[in-house]
């Protein structure tokens, strides 16, 4: 996965978790942009989620 068509990953990590959904043809969910790059050059599915938004309802 590292630098295809000009893009390197900054994290070993990053790639084993990419290859490993693949793999089990899972989506990722997450906040990371190394994993949105990578799925622009793989299969991985990847869904870009904001974890700074509050889930709880105010009262």
């Amino acid at each position: 996965m590292r630098s295809y068509t000009g893009v390197t990953v900054r994290k070993t990590i990053d790639d084993i978790i990419a290859a490993s959904t693949i793999k089990n043809n899972l989506t990722l969910l997450g906040n990371d942009l190394n994993f949105e790059l990578i799925a622009k050059c793989t299969k991985l599915k990847y869904e870009m989620i904001n974890i700074n938004q509050s889930t709880r309802s105010s009262e």
